[in-house]
């Protein structure tokens, strides 16, 4: 058989080498896609790549096919041609998955090039397979074929493994130097690979000398498939960008503003404000007690919350504001717009109340929570550096501090760093000038309103600040090793007022005194009452220390081991805010507690409220199975103490009775229910 001898087109085959380094530089371009993005996006990413690489070496054959010339018509059988297309894009998809994979050292990186490189010579070979002549038989040389599968593997390998070192920088010198060597290596396997190839007429064939065939249909298909693909990677580009966009600035769980994108906001505020003096109002809010959530039902109850109240906190959303979530339990507000101080308040206000009447779901669990609320608001003016953000968030921690459930709008004489600094000097010489006294609230018993037990509170009157608020000096007194001191002087002015009673035939049988955590978990409580009722010789029975359930929950065995020591000494120990922390059953149990006292919050529905009448009314009778008397405190409306006495709760504090009283207006409360009772 007469073998026919080809040639090539210089400027046909230099295009199919560019199409196949550029097609490289876009899949290798998308193999560090795959890398940087979430899993969604990933298998999205290691598809299109595949499917590019893929395509490149198959648009480079077809390319490369037709710069052949024969001197013959060629066709192709178009089921052939684009079915070669498969072996090549599933080759790319192994190789790329393989390279993706977190593991370094030469094995993965050989195993994606010779998948790589199986890839290009099959598609290659089914591509020569898609080609016909008539008349012309093809016959292939095993040494060349098995050199263009080597040639393939080795360039591949090469490739990958210097993409693979540097695909985390963006190096676009070595991306476009893996490119080359990856874009040469498909052209070269199928250059080799032609050239494996002879061409023979068949014996009695006629042969035409006009040159037919579909060539420039074949290379304009090819290109329109790569400006497709090229064009669907741009495009799915510019999505993900997007897509990270909103990540970057949008918190996951609730769709609103994160704190980037919050920061970001109050920055062009402010500088626009300086320009042209304007007004920024700055919020921030904390859920309150949402540890115990957590800590109670899981963190995926949290989330639950935190999701529901992004859905709440949407509905004030209008082009005025910015809301975002800060971070954890924490939300921001900046207001665009002039407000008054009077509308700011109640804005804050129908945010806290809108929350306070949300019911929050999770299972079978329902509950509900309240916020802690800071602002800011101030003029703007080029000279003013005033930090509005640190000012809500000082004016928040301060509504922390004194009691939660509260709004603090910032005024400098309260809460800045200033005044917390001269408190604490302030604090330091308050007992020793005399400046604190105590007040007795009255516990009146329920069934008789007999009063014979009272509860000793603290009180701090400067002579320029005039009264503060045991909720800012308290906490201050505790993060400065105060506490102790301060609890000693109440304890020795509370035990030494019993005394005063007792000789004046006073019917105080009892007085509570509040043990802070603090105090109890590291002051040595034990010691200071056992001196204290020796030294003014008090029957330990007339002393009750009230402790919270922060108190023990630190170090649960040690303790019961203080509150056993205290009981053995005669101390009457009570549990405070009963209902407020984690109010674990098994507290009660373990605990040697002799009163139960159920916080405000458990009152203030009390009336309207069934589900909280079932909740009281079985603390109540659980408390007293248990040995213990109940104290309800927060009580301010008759029906309220109504409701309690039928659920022969033992006694009731509160406004509706007693406000805290000076040591002789107990002394006129004590004497004028003798006289009604007698």
């Amino acid at each position: 058989m007469q073998e026919i001898l080809g040639y090539y087109d210089k400027e046909i085959v230099l295009l199919s080498i560019t199409v196949a380094i550029i097609g490289s530089y876009l899949a290798l371009d998308i193999c560090q896609h795959i890398m940087r993005s979430r899993r969604e996006m990933k298998r999205i990413w290691l598809g299109v790549g595949a499917t590019t690489m893929g395509l490149s070496i198959w648009s480079m054959h077809f390319i490369g096919m037709t710069a052949f010339e024969v001197g013959l018509p060629v066709h192709y059988n178009w089921w052939m041609t684009f079915l070669s297309i498969i072996p090549a894009i599933g080759s790319s998809y192994i190789a790329f998955y393989i390279l993706d994979k977190e593991i370094a050292g030469r094995i993965p990186t050989l195993s994606s090039s010779f998948f790589m490189g199986i890839g290009i010579t099959s598609m290659h070979y089914l591509g020569m397979k898609a080609m016909t002549i008539p008349g012309v038989s093809m016959e292939y040389n095993i040494g060349y074929v098995f050199l263009s599968l080597m040639v393939a593997v080795v360039v591949s390998f090469i490739a990958l493994l210097l993409f693979k070192v540097v695909q985390s920088k963006q190096f676009v010198f070595y991306k476009g130097l893996s490119a080359l060597l990856m874009g040469g290596g498909i052209a070269s396997m199928h250059y080799i690979g032609m050239k494996s190839v002879r061409f023979y007429i068949e014996e009695g064939a006629q042969l035409s000398t006009e040159v037919t065939g579909n060539k420039v249909f074949l290379i304009l298909s090819v290109s329109l498939i790569m400006s497709l693909v090229l064009s669907a990677v741009i495009l799915l580009s510019r999505v993900e960008n997007r897509s990270t966009m909103h990540l970057a600035y949008y918190d996951l769980l609730t769709g609103l503003p994160n704190r980037l994108h919050f920061l970001m906001k109050y920055e062009e505020l402010l500088k626009k404000a300086r320009n042209k003096q304007h007004k920024i109002v700055c919020i921030l809010f904390d859920v309150d007690h949402f540890k115990w959530v957590n800590d109670s039902f899981g963190y995926k109850a949290g989330d639950k919350v935190l999701s529901q109240l992004g859905e709440a906190i949407m509905a004030f959303d209008n082009p005025n504001l910015t809301i975002a979530r800060l971070d954890g339990n924490r939300f921001g507000v900046l207001v665009r717009k002039d407000v008054s101080y009077s509308q700011l308040w109640h804005m804050l206000e129908d945010i806290q109340e809108k929350i306070k009447g949300m019911t929050f779901s999770y299972e079978q669990f329902q509950f509900k929570t309240t916020l802690s609320i800071g602002a800011s608001m101030k003029v703007f003016d080029p000279d003013c550096e005033d930090d509005l953000f640190s000012e809500a968030e000082q004016a928040l921690h301060y509504a922390k501090e004194i009691g939660r459930n509260t709004i603090q709008i910032y005024s400098s004489s309260v809460h800045s760093n200033e005044r917390g600094r001269y408190l604490l000097s302030e604090l330091r010489q308050a007992a020793s000038r005399e400046q604190f006294t105590l007040r007795y609230q009255p516990k009146v018993t329920a069934t008789t309103s007999e009063v014979n037990k009272v509860e000793a509170l603290i009180r701090w009157n400067h002579p320029s600040l005039g009264s503060i608020s045991p909720g800012e000096f308290i906490p201050l007194a505790e993060k400065n090793g105060l506490i102790v001191s301060i609890t000693e002087w109440v304890m020795r002015t509370a035990i030494h007022q019993m005394k005063v009673w007792e000789e004046s035939g006073i019917p105080i049988d009892r007085v509570s005194i509040n043990v802070s955590a603090i105090h109890f978990q590291y002051g040595n409580v034990y010691k200071m009452v056992h001196d204290l009722v020796g030294e003014y010789n008090m029957a330990p029975s007339k002393v009750e220390l009230e402790i919270t359930e922060t108190s023990v929950m630190k170090n649960i065995d040690e303790a019961v081991n203080t509150l056993d020591h205290l009981r053995k000494l005669g101390i009457r120990i009570a549990l405070d805010d009963f209902g407020t922390g984690l109010s674990s059953l098994n507290y009660l149990q373990r605990l040697p507690i002799d009163t139960l006292k159920i916080d405000k919050s458990f009152v203030d529905d009390l009336v309207h409220d069934q589900k909280q009448q079932s909740i009281v009314s079985t603390i109540i009778s659980l408390a007293q199975h248990l040995g213990m008397e109940v104290t309800v405190e927060g009580v301010e409306h008759a029906d309220q103490a109504d409701l309690l006495h039928s659920y022969s709760c033992d006694y009731i504090q509160g406004y509706y009775y007693f406000k805290p009283l000076l040591p002789e207006e107990v002394e006129k409360a004590c004497l004028l229910h003798r006289k009604i009772l007698s």
